[in-house]
């Protein structure tokens, strides 16, 4: 059973192309003419997971409004629901993602993923 576990999460980094920042944006989405709104719980280059106060099902296409910094204008685009966990939060996969918004994403997420690989590679001192 361990073994199993751990082939899962080998696995599930090897699938990942890009890696995941915990971040808090605003995002709402639409589907037909459902709406939902939330907040993201950590976010990639090419995804994110969001929390809500409505969820979509596995493998609807959504439209997303993502508001990167507070009070500037959001970054619109498609996603698609690549899984819903509990009642409230779902893994988005973005679609077909404009150059100028992936610019965006890539500046808005760079900074926050170089401290966490600084934070990573910090030697631990011991305290004697």
């Amino acid at each position: 059973m361990r073994l199993l576990r751990v082939s899962e999460d080998v696995i599930q980094r090897e699938s990942r192309q890009f890696q995941r920042v915990k971040v808090t944006c605003k995002v709402s989405m639409q589907r037909d003419q459902e709406r939902s709104v939330g907040r993201t719980l950590d976010m990639s280059l090419n995804g994110a997971m969001v929390c809500a106060d409505k969820t979509f099902a596995v493998g609807s296409l959504i439209q997303v409004d993502l508001e990167l910094t507070h009070g500037k204008a959001a970054l619109s685009g498609t996603a698609r629901v690549v899984r819903v966990v509990g009642v409230d939060c779902m893994g988005l996969h973005f679609e077909n993602v404009p150059l100028a918004h992936a610019r965006k994403i890539q500046e808005f997420l760079l900074p926050l993923i170089l401290a966490v690989e600084a934070e990573v590679n910090t030697p631990v001192r011991s305290v004697v």
